[in-house]
């Protein structure tokens, strides 16, 4: 759903607080990525994007 709301968000005034210069750039990864100093804001989300890499790694080598 926070993926969703910044991309509703982004799609209303261009503003997103991680790395993306468009709308399909916002997904679970950047949303994942977003950091307060050091921690992530969405530690589920840092935690699933993490797990979603890790098993693409595995499945493509």
């Amino acid at each position: 759903m926070e993926v969703e709301a910044y991309r509703m968000q982004y799609s209303y005034d261009g503003s997103f607080p991680g790395k993306g210069n468009k709308l399909s750039d916002i997904d679970v990864h950047s949303v994942g990525r977003i950091m307060n100093g050091n921690t992530p804001v969405y530690y589920p989300i840092y935690q699933y994007s993490r797990f979603l890499r890790e098993r693409n790694n595995i499945t493509n080598k």
